[in-house]
This record gives C-alpha cells, sequence and structure tokens, in this order.
C-alpha cells in the first residue's frame, strides 16, 4: 500500500546536490515551501519544473521520486473529491495539487541526499540563536530530525499492519458503523506500534550515550562561499521566474 513511498530515507550518490550544505538545502526548502503556496497554477509549473531539474542533478533515479509521487494518489483524489465537494474551481485543485507534489519532491531530495546526523547538526545550526533565549536547541533539534525519520517508520508500521490485518481476512467493508469501529482498531493498533517504536529509539539513544554537542564538535563542517552563491543565485532566479511568469 505505502511501499512506493521512501522518503526519508539516505542515498548516497556522488552528485552536487548531496555536497551541498544541509543549512543551505534546508533554506531552500523553506523557500521553496513558501514560494509555492504564493504561487498560481502557471507559477507552480515552472517551480515544479525547477524542482524535478534538482532531482535530476541528484543522480538519483527519476522512478524513485515518480513512485513517491504515485504512493500520494489516494491523497490526491481525496483533495479531488474534497474540492469537487465545496465547489473549488479546476484550476485551484490543480493548484492544490501541483503545491503537495512540489514539496513532496523537494522534502524527497533533502532526505535522499542528506544524512540523519547532518539534518540533525543543520537543524542545530539554525535554531542556535535561540540559546540566547534559553532554549534547550540540542533537544529541538534531535526532535525535529527524529519527526522527520519517523515519516518513513510510519509509512513501513501502515504497510506491515495493513498486510497482517489482510492476511487474517480482516476487510473494511459492511455497515457504516462496522467500518468505523475496524478503522478504529486499525488506527488504535497502529498508535500502540508508533509508540512503542518512539519508545525503542528513545531506548536506543540512551544505551549508546548519544551527546548531540560531542557531535557538533566533532563535525564543524563551514558553509562555502559558492554554497552561498548557490543560494542566493536560485533565490533571485525563482524571483525572477515568478515575476515573469
Amino acid at each position: 500500500m505505502f511501499t512506493n513511498i521512501t522518503i526519508g530515507k539516505y542515498i548516497y550518490k556522488e552528485s552536487i546536490i548531496h555536497k551541498i550544505h544541509p543549512i543551505i538545502k534546508i533554506i531552500m526548502l523553506l523557500f521553496i515551501i513558501f514560494l509555492s503556496l504564493i504561487s498560481s497554477y502557471k507559477e507552480n509549473i515552472i517551480l515544479l519544473a525547477y524542482v524535478l531539474l534538482i532531482s535530476i542533478l541528484t543522480k538519483i533515479n527519476i522512478k524513485t521520486y515518480l513512485k513517491n509521487i504515485y504512493g500520494l494518489r489516494y491523497l490526491i483524489i481525496s483533495i479531488l473529491f474534497i474540492n469537487l465537494i465545496f465547489n473549488v474551481s479546476v484550476l485551484n485543485s490543480i493548484n492544490s495539487i501541483e503545491k503537495l507534489i512540489i514539496i513532496f519532491i523537494y522534502s524527497s531530495i533533502l532526505m535522499y541526499t542528506t544524512t540523519i546526523n547532518e539534518i540533525n547538526l543543520a537543524f542545530n545550526k539554525l535554531l542556535s540563536p535561540l540559546k540566547r533565549l534559553t532554549f534547550d536547541v540540542d533537544n529541538i533539534s534531535l526532535i525535529l530530525t527524529i519527526s522527520i525519520k519517523f515519516i518513513t517508520t510510519i509509512f513501513e508500521e501502515v504497510d506491515i499492519l495493513f498486510k497482517a490485518f489482510k492476511s487474517r481476512g480482516y476487510k473494511f467493508n459492511g455497515s457504516v458503523k462496522d467500518r468505523i469501529n475496524k478503522v478504529k482498531n486499525f488506527l488504535s493498533t497502529l498508535f500502540y506500534l508508533l509508540l512503542k517504536k518512539s519508545d525503542d529509539i528513545g531506548t536506543i539513544l540512551e544505551i549508546k550515550n548519544y551527546n548531540l554537542k560531542k557531535i557538533v564538535k566533532r563535525n564543524k563542517r563551514k558553509i562555502k562561499i559558492k554554497e552561498y552563491l548557490i543560494l542566493v543565485i536560485n533565490i533571485i532566479l525563482l524571483i525572477i521566474i515568478k515575476k515573469v511568469v
């Protein structure tokens, strides 16, 4: 059911995108999200083409990204169905789907080209100004990183659980009341499994004596000037495209 979605897994390749500093990639992701949300459907077509070009530069098989998009088919159908109920125009529906695909693909690019430790360190660096306000930045960045990693875990657990229910002849049919009860049983079991998985992750981190401060000291990779240039050029290029279109 959800085996097509592989977001959250690092895929090693010798590409220019893999070598870019994770902070630059996260900033670009935030900018892409913001730009897609304020753009029209025509502008988002150009933005989608841009994101697909970046995905090609990762040297990761384009089929991997297409499988992820295919895995969203039920969500896309749900969006179309809801928009149909509320009499949303076709163009606005297309724009909503474009936004979803753009954000999902670029998030996939970040996950595929950046290790979990790199993402953790990037969040820690980006949130470092909050230390002056006595925020525990180390824990916040760790929570954000685990949350991202948990996306894959959720899809995997749903798929395993769905197959387990199916193998026992469990079907989601019958009266409305029966269906609600079956879905409730499925979700409660899923919630229990996810809680157990999160508890296991916490135990593993405790056993390994995970200390982010030590990792930060060992990995003080600085952002290069050319990486700043890549960020600025890409942002300017996208702003120009938005104005022209």
